[in-house]
């Protein structure tokens, strides 16, 4: 399932796939995780990225995005461009917090997005290609981010949109976060899902959906486990407190490694 069609068992059958049960979910993802927790990260963000499409996206969008994470064969990605530089994943932060500044104006039939987000899963594909679908959030109109916030589908790498690799993250070597540069990329009306405004309620839908991403905690939990292993073996100890947990995101060494033979 990891390798082929892996998608068909998270897409409810409303949609056409195999619409398994949530508790299902969490078991796969907890198998996942005991192997490979970026691979896992990987499944989970596909999920995350398709939650805008699933949860407002028109028949036709549907018809148009899904067809490729539908087959029993192939790994198609796909990727949610929602945290930013400094206003991270806090979309309706007030200034000087600065939430989400990625910006949609309208021009002609199309919208024109420009802005800067960071740490996106799968963003930039298998092979440096970009996803097969990338939903992004970006303020398309008067007011805050909280009544103005609208989620965009793009198919495929459109120009204009830049994938920079960053650092990758600590025990996730397969699992890298790289920042996207939106330079005046052109995005046609039917990209919109929903409308403008709808943005915020999709965000939250999304981000509580089934075992996309409640989930996550699984690869997490692995990642601090294993984080001391070295030749000699697993750590003695694992991190138990919110200081060791701080210091493994800094990158520091949380764990204690087993003394050599």
């Amino acid at each position: 399932m990891v390798r082929e069609g892996y998608l068909r068992a998270f897409i409810p059958a409303m949609h056409g796939g195999d619409g398994v049960s949530v508790l299902e979910q969490l078991a796969i993802v907890e198998e996942f995780a005991a192997v490979e927790p970026g691979g896992t990260l990987t499944l989970l963000a596909t999920t995350l990225g398709l939650a805008p499409l699933l949860t407002v996206g028109s028949a036709e969008q549907k018809a148009a995005c899904l067809p490729p994470f539908l087959p029993r064969t192939g790994t198609p990605l796909a990727s949610f461009a929602f945290s930013e530089p400094g206003g991270s994943a806090d979309f309706d932060a007030p200034a000087p917090a600065g939430g989400t500044r990625t910006k949609a104006t309208r021009d002609g039939a199309d919208w024109v997005i420009t802005g800067t987000k960071q740490w996106i899963s799968n963003a930039m594909g298998r092979r440096g290609d970009g996803p097969a679908l990338l939903t992004v959030t970006a303020v398309a109109g008067p007011g805050d981010p909280g009544t103005s916030l609208a989620v965009f589908a793009l198919p495929g790498r459109p120009q204009g949109l830049t994938c920079t690799p960053m650092a990758r993250t600590v025990g996730m070597a397969t699992h890298p976060l790289p920042q996207l540069d939106f330079a005046g990329v052109r995005v046609p009306a039917e990209g919109l899902l929903g409308g403008v405004g709808d943005g915020a309620a999709t965000v939250r839908a999304a981000f509580g959906s089934g075992a996309g991403v409640g989930a996550l905690a699984a690869p997490r939990t692995h990642q601090l486990l294993f984080c001391g292993e070295s030749a000699h073996g697993p750590a003695r100890m694992y991190p138990k407190t919110r200081a060791t947990v701080t210091a493994w995101v800094s990158g520091r060494p949380v764990c204690p490694r087993r003394p050599g033979p």
